[in-house]
């Protein structure tokens, strides 16, 4: 599951050629969208369900 920080399922889950137009930054394809979940939205709101 995803909300239980589990990569390789959000990887099964991301498309090859994400990208996150609203990123602020050059991170902007899976794995800065996976980086944003897991290091700043995870930590923030614990129970978080995806």
């Amino acid at each position: 599951m995803i909300q239980n920080c589990n990569e390789d399922t959000f990887q099964e889950l991301m498309h090859l050629e994400f990208i996150n137009h609203t990123a602020p930054t050059h991170a902007n394809d899976a794995q800065g969208m996976w980086n944003t979940f897991h290091s700043i939205l995870k930590p923030a709101f614990p129970d978080l369900k995806v």
